[in-house]
């Protein structure tokens, strides 16, 4: 008996190690959750293991969109040999919060053959906080007033208190139709309230509404987790709306206003001189800044600051450069302008009144700030020393007959450079060089005339209508000379001096639009634009004005009679 007995266990043993191959690969799947009662807004953390590798298929977690929401996923496979023992598992993390109260189902998930057991999970309600109790967190919104006048500015300030330590995202303010500026963005600090000690978030806007009427705020909206007390809660809220009351502007404002609807806390205009005053003159550039700082405003909202072309004076000025810096949680604006203010002529030239009217937000009342008109007095531009006569260059006699008798002699103009520079060895030398210039020109003159006359002689007709063709460039050939390489000598401030001397004392042109030559005009408006506001010069505008500037003499000559004409009555002799 106890051989059949034998053969029989041989025969299960031999069935069981058959069927071990296939014990071994069922497959299963389990899902396990850390709590299975929760309060609503907890976060629940799911975790769903298999005994088997995946190869790389994603487990549907789309069956629990419907009762929960997913906050985050984490996987991770692992392997391993003990003892010659193969195990292969591979485990997923969900992080995730119930949508409602109530006891919710996690369903039957499944990956390739394997299925997970559904989960009952009970979700309580929240518990309301006992009178004075603010719980672990919550959202406070403010105003620093709750009515204004239209672009006043308002102080919007929210701030997120919480217990323990928080992470995710807030959903800015909508502030409907206002301009609005960040002054602070998410600074941290520390607060207690009773009793407890929260930490604080503080985000900051300055809001200017562009509408009158009522403008509602509504409330920034903070998701994300709250970590307190050993517990990681899920949280969604909502800062109350803000309401606001936004007056129209003054009527009477404009009635006393030139410049448009300003409304701020405090507002002062100043004006700074780089350029000394007492001893101006014409063809100077005096350098004004204006300044205007406005407390309660943004940059963009402040009025241009311009002075226009007045009665013997000309304003260039640069482009105007802005900013804002934050003063005691308001917004403080400056806009500054440089100015070049060039005299055109001599005598007293007066500077317009600038002013701004504001309407003072902290008084309810309108005022104004001012710089104050300025007269200045213009004395005559220095006529600048003539270079020595060269080889070669024509002499204009009714130029030396200006200096022999006009009301500044030749005399003069070395007394005045003596009186200016009494102690230096300059004085001497440009002394010295003076009287050589004077006496080389009357012995030059003089062979001038020898050599007309036995001209005139022979050609005299066709003489002087070459001269009178090139009257302008053998009147001011100083001005005109050019070096071996065509360019003008004079630097452009010496060319534009000598030129605004040459025509008023040879043409009595004390302004450049009384030439009447829009090419000419434009010319030395570029000119002008140079010297003033630092404009790029082109390489040929002295040339091309010296080429106009003839053009305008030969012009001139012809509309005048025979009889009238300085020059050709000159050259008639």
């Amino acid at each position: 008996m106890q051989k059949p007995l034998n053969s029989f266990r041989k025969g299960l043993l031999f069935v069981l190690l058959l069927a071990s191959p296939i014990l071994a690969w069922a497959q299963t799947l389990t899902v396990l959750t850390d709590r299975q009662t929760v309060e609503l807004g907890d976060v629940i953390s799911l975790t769903i293991q298999t005994d088997f590798q995946t190869s790389g298929k994603q487990l549907d977690l789309t069956v629990l969109e419907d009762q929960f929401q997913v906050l985050g996923k984490q996987q991770s496979n692992n392997i391993e040999f003990i003892n010659g023992s193969f195990n292969s598992r591979t485990r997923w993390q969900i992080q995730m919060v119930a949508k409602q109260v109530g006891a919710l189902i996690i369903p039957s998930l499944q990956i390739e053959d394997a299925k997970s057991q559904p989960l009952t999970i009970t979700v309580l309600p929240i518990k309301k906080a006992s009178k004075g109790d603010l719980g672990p967190y919550f959202l406070e919104s403010s105003l620093s007033k709750n009515q204004v006048t239209v672009q006043e500015e308002v102080i919007y300030t929210l701030r997120l208190y919480f217990l323990g330590s928080v992470s995710g995202n807030i959903r800015p303010p909508q502030f409907g139709h206002a301009l609005s500026e960040p002054i602070k963005e998410q600074s941290v600090y520390g607060k207690k309230l009773n009793g407890q000690n929260y930490s604080v978030y503080e985000w900051v806007y300055a809001l200017y509404p562009q509408k009158s009427g009522q403008l509602d705020i509504l409330g920034a909206q903070f998701s994300g987790l709250i970590q307190y007390q050993g517990r990681q809660k899920g949280v969604s809220e909502i800062a109350e709306t803000q309401t606001v009351t936004v007056l129209p502007e003054v009527a009477e404002f404009n009635n006393q206003s030139k410049n448009l609807w300003l409304p701020a806390s405090d507002l002062q205009l100043k004006e700074q001189w780089i350029s000394a005053l007492d001893k101006v003159r014409v063809g100077d550039s005096l350098t004004r800044t204006l300044t205007l700082k406005v407390d309660g405003l943004m940059a963009s909202q402040l009025p241009a600051l311009t002075t226009e072309n007045g009665s013997g004076f000309k304003v260039y000025a640069d482009q105007p450069v802005s900013k804002q810096t934050i003063v005691k949680s308001s917004l403080q604006s400056q806009i500054q302008v440089k100015q070049a203010i060039i005299p055109m002529q001599e005598g007293q030239i007066v500077l317009p009144e600038q002013t701004i009217t504001w309407w003072n937000t902290t008084t309810q009342k309108i005022e104004r700030s001012s710089v104050p008109a300025r007269s200045i007095t213009v004395l005559p531009a220095l006529i600048t020393q003539a270079p020595l006569i060269n080889k070669g260059q024509v002499f204009n006699p009714d130029a030396l007959k200006n200096q022999q008798t006009g009301s500044i002699s030749v005399d003069q103009q070395i007394n005045s450079m003596v009186s200016r520079e009494a102690n230096s060895i300059w004085q001497i030398i440009s002394l010295l060089m003076t009287l050589a210039w004077v006496s080389t020109l009357l012995l030059w003159r003089r062979k001038h005339k020898q050599l007309q006359a036995n001209i005139a002689a022979l050609q005299p007709e066709a003489l002087k209508s070459t001269e009178s063709d090139q009257a302008w460039s053998t009147t001011e050939f100083e001005l005109c000379q050019t070096d071996k390489q065509g360019q003008i000598k004079l630097t452009p401030q010496q060319f534009y001096n000598k030129l605004r001397v040459t025509l008023a004392e040879e043409h009595k042109i004390h302004q450049f639009e009384a030439l009447n030559y829009p090419e000419l005009q434009n010319a030395i408006r570029q000119l002008e634009t140079h010297l003033f506001n630092q404009e790029i010069l082109n390489s040929d505008t002295l040339s091309e004005i010296c080429r106009l500037l003839n053009h305008w003499s030969i012009k001139m000559g012809e509309t005048q009679s025979p009889s009238a004409s300085k020059l050709s009555s000159l050259y008639g002799k």
